[in-house]
């Protein structure tokens, strides 16, 4: 049986003082590839750009966001949607401020965000055999689901 997620089922932890969370704007681009590409497990492709992240966040107005502290970065998640389901990508928080909180955070300000445009169910992209989010996320209630994904990529008709 499948479990529905629940708004916030216990308070979230305090940010230090000068830590906030805030809309990922296409200007945080950089410093975001910058931290996914620092952390163990996360995965930086073509696609993850600044024009491509740009591209994304038009598409997806107020779906994602960052956790920022003094003007660095701490934490990111890439939201978006299909008009049917969510999709969370690059749900990343820097190494020395897990367990923080910032990263249940940031996910549920992601899915209040699908919440919002009527969007009921959430996927989460998720490399393979990676223990720290296994426990991320069956702690929170996600269920691994089974299934593959396969991609390809395709090259642009520039004509």
């Amino acid at each position: 049986m499948r479990r529905k997620i629940a708004r916030r089922r216990r308070p979230l932890m305090a940010l230090g003082v000068t830590t906030v969370i805030r809309p990922f704007e296409g200007g945080d681009a950089v410093k975001a590839i910058m931290l996914w590409r620092s952390t163990e497990w996360a995965s930086v492709s073509a696609s993850d750009s600044p024009d491509e992240i740009a591209k994304f966040l038009q598409r997806n107005p107020e779906c994602s966001w960052v956790a920022e502290d003094n003007g660095r970065l701490l934490g990111t998640v890439l939201c978006g949607h299909d008009a049917r389901r969510g999709y969370i990508y690059h749900l990343v928080v820097d190494e020395d401020h897990r367990e923080s909180g910032i990263g249940r955070q940031l996910l549920e300000r992601a899915l209040d965000s699908l919440r919002s445009v009527g969007i009921l169910k959430c996927h989460a992209i998720v490399i393979d055999h990676n223990p720290a989010a296994e426990f991320f996320w069956s702690r929170l209630g996600w269920e691994m689901q089974g299934t593959s994904q396969y991609s390809v990529i395709l090259e642009r008709d520039d004509g």
